[in-house]
Parts: C-alpha cells; sequence; structure tokens
C-alpha cells in the first residue's frame, strides 16, 4: 500500500473578499480553506482509504475534483477535525451528505456514518453547529481527554491502514478554546503529526502566539516529548497568516511569519510550508497586503536564504501531493 498527502486547500478563514481591489482577490481562481487528503493506494490507481482533515469552505468542489476520488475511487472513511471553527467545518453537511448519497444509495464505498476524530473540547460545538449532521452522518470521536497545548495525544486508531500514525497534539488557538457558553478556558485545538513508512509531516495549523511559548522554551517533560515528535520532519505545514505582525510581541490568534521563522529554527524541518496565508490582515500601505502565493514563495524563500534557516520554504497549492 502506498501513501500521500493531498492539498484540497491552504488558505485563510477568508479566502477572497467582494469588492477588494488586491491582487489576491482579482486571481480567479479556485480556493478553498486549509484541508489536506491522506489518500492510501495500490500504485495501480485505486484508492483504498481516505482520511481528510479538516473541512472548510471550497473544500467539497476541491474533493470532487480531486484525481484520487474520482468515480470508482470515490471515498471517505474518516474525517479528522483539528478544531471546530467555521473555516475547518463550513463544508461538513455538503462532504457528509455528498458521501452518503454516493456510498449508501449506490452502494459504493457504503459508509453511511463517517467515523470524526476532534479533540473531546470541539465536540459540543460540533453539536451545536452541526447538530443534523452529528445525527445523520457523523459518529464522533472525542480525544477523551484534557491536556493543555504542547502536549501529545493518543495516536488516532487507523486499523485500516496500519503503517501510519496519525498523532495529535494539543494546540493553542484562543478564539476556539473556550466552552459553548464562551465562559470557561477550555483546550480545543489540535496539530498532528503524519508518519508513513518512510516520511513524517507536521500539520501546525492553527495557531497563535503562546504556542511559541512551549515551542522554544520547553518547561516540562511533556513540551519536550511533544519537540522531539515534531523535530525533523520532512515537512511542517504552519499558519503564517501575516507578513508581519502589528506588535510581534503581543498574542495573536495566528502566526507572522517572523513567529513561523521562530518556530523552523526549533524543529528543522526539510521543507517549511507556509498555510492560512493572506494578504489582508497586512492592511493597505503594508508591503504584504494583496499578496498572491507567488508573492509569498518569493519574499519568503529570499527571506530563508537570507537568514539562512534550516531546509527550504515552499508555498503549496491545490493539488499538491506530498508521498508519504
Amino acid at each position: 500500500m502506498h501513501h500521500l498527502l493531498y492539498f484540497n486547500g491552504t488558505g485563510p478563514a477568508i479566502n477572497e473578499m467582494f469588492g477588494c481591489p488586491c491582487n489576491r482577490c482579482n486571481q480567479n481562481i479556485r480556493l478553498a480553506n486549509i484541508s489536506v487528503s491522506l489518500i492510501s493506494h495500490d500504485g495501480a490507481g485505486n484508492t483504498l482509504h481516505h482520511v481528510l482533515f479538516d473541512a472548510g469552505d471550497g473544500v467539497a468542489a476541491s474533493l470532487a475534483q480531486s484525481p484520487w476520488l474520482k468515480h470508482k475511487n470515490g471515498r471517505l472513511d474518516q474525517i479528522v477535525l483539528s478544531h471546530w471553527h467555521r473555516d475547518h467545518t463550513l463544508h461538513l453537511n455538503r462532504i457528509l451528505v455528498a458521501n452518503y448519497l454516493r456510498g449508501h444509495r449506490l452502494n459504493i464505498h457504503p459508509n453511511p456514518r463517517v467515523p470524526v476524530w476532534t479533540r473531546s473540547g470541539s465536540v459540543a460545538w460540533l453539536d451545536d453547529l452541526y447538530e443534523f449532521e452529528r445525527d445523520q452522518y457523523m459518529t464522533v470521536q472525542p480525544s477523551g481527554e484534557q491536556v493543555l497545548p504542547g502536549t501529545l495525544i493518543d495516536p488516532i486508531p487507523l486499523p485500516a491502514i496500519p503503517d501510519i500514525t496519525i498523532t495529535p497534539f494539543a494546540l493553542s488557538h484562543f478564539s476556539a478554546d473556550f466552552s459553548l457558553d464562551r465562559e470557561t478556558y477550555i483546550s480545543c485545538c489540535s496539530g498532528f503529526v503524519v508518519q508513513g513508512p518512510t516520511k513524517k509531516f507536521v500539520f501546525f495549523w492553527d495557531a497563535d502566539t503562546t504556542n511559541l511559548d512551549w515551542v522554544t522554551n520547553p518547561q516540562t517533560a511533556e513540551h519536550q516529548a511533544t519537540l522531539d515528535l515534531l523535530s525533523d520532519a520532512d515537512g511542517l505545514i504552519i499558519d503564517t497568516t501575516v507578513w508581519i505582525a502589528k506588535n510581534e510581541r503581543a498574542r495573536y490568534q495566528h502566526l507572522s511569519f517572523p513567529r513561523t521563522v521562530e518556530i523552523a529554527k526549533v524543529l528543522r524541518p526539510k521543507v517549511t510550508m507556509p498555510v492560512h496565508i493572506s494578504g489582508h490582515p497586512d492592511l493597505p500601505g503594508h508591503g504584504a497586503w494583496g499578496w498572491t502565493d507567488q508573492d509569498w514563495q518569493e519574499n519568503g524563500s529570499q527571506a530563508w536564504s537570507d537568514q539562512g534557516l534550516p531546509g527550504r520554504f515552499f508555498v503549496p497549492s491545490i493539488g499538491d501531493e506530498l508521498e508519504l
């Protein structure tokens, strides 16, 4: 069995804004929120297993157009959600209903209730936001823990693909880390380490800037164990929403390019791949306002070279593949 990661989307919460004159919003290309599919195949064009990471805006269209999910290969075996925010769950209805119609009624890879793994802190939000989908099409598998950011979580069971390991780790993403009544702090979000027979990739999205505390200055044995697993990966897919934050020492909901640099220095991946990038939070008049992915690629690669950073810098696109 062979395995790969396929990018269904790489974009931020708002991919494009109507009426915006910037270059990014006027590219006229397909965009989608950050999402990756783990595809297992036999090497002869047959998809044998599909694990979907996150299901935000635009992801349903990406799945419909994926070469790995066409016709008889269309299947959905498991969903893994990093957290409950809409830009990571918005297309759950479209994807789950399509899976039901194709699989249950046409008897093609029948799987009417898809297993969905997420942090226990996100389950109440799913119940509130997607009550119908949970009742009809999902079997929710909560993580069953309440650990703090920087801590490893038990690997997600994958009985059909034993040569793949998906190990979640708790991340801080403060606007998502609250109970349903928004009164109590709970840890709701996770990143993932995906290990295959020969390669390892780290998903470090969505992440607020307090995660640097445990990355750059680990305080516990749990922090160090997490860093050991995240280090020296073949690829680090990381939230890099802005080029430069207004105040790099303040707490922000997402990472900036300098914060990504700090994390890459510690984790030393072979390739650092920014996602959730946007030209909008940088605001008009700032150098990064309206940047396209190509602008990010050129400026990020130059900065990588100038600073002598580990590995290389690469901005992924929808349809890019990473062999596991």
